[in-house]
């Protein structure tokens, strides 16, 4: 036999001997990668100094091992404008075959608000875009999935009769 022809064999084996011992789990996870399937937005409170919101992202994972979400990473703009960026280390459990809501808290000043953007004075509303990512932990390495989700948000308060 010659030399090159043991080194294919024995880098065949090895590779087949990774795959066999533990690597199909990790190529089933890379196969299927998660997918945010829905974006809500829901206010939490809101007073005359600040606004907190919650967008609920709800990620499927459709394969058959359950992955950890380390952290997210996300930047808000309120009517086209760069507004607010954060980043957290919470983690999170996506469960094999199943669609799992994360929540996200955004907490806004409203005098930040309208310190930045004086054309929103006396408005009611404003458009938002969230852009954002989850560090999903994977057997290979770090995965970041985005997504991103537009709409509006409330600005004053609402009255209660």
């Amino acid at each position: 036999m010659s030399a090159r022809f043991k080194r294919l064999t024995v880098g065949v084996i090895c590779s087949l001997s990774l795959l066999t011992l533990g690597g199909c789990s990790s190529v089933s996870l890379l196969a299927k990668k998660p997918e945010v399937k829905k974006v809500s937005i829901s206010l939490v409170r809101m007073d005359l100094r600040r606004l907190d919101l919650r967008f609920d992202v709800e990620v499927e994972n459709a394969s058959a091992g359950s992955l950890t979400v380390v952290g997210y990473d996300y930047d808000l703009a309120i009517e086209g404008q760069p507004f607010l960026k954060g980043k957290s280390d919470a983690g999170f459990e996506l469960k094999p075959h199943a669609v799992t809501t994360i929540p996200l808290p955004v907490s806004i000043k409203l005098a930040d608000v309208f310190r930045q953007l004086a054309s929103l004075v006396g408005r009611s509303d404003a458009a938002y875009r969230i852009t954002a990512g989850f560090q999903i932990k994977t057997p290979v390495g770090e995965l970041r999935l985005p997504f991103q989700k537009e709409g509006r948000l409330p600005l004053l308060p609402s009255k209660h009769p």
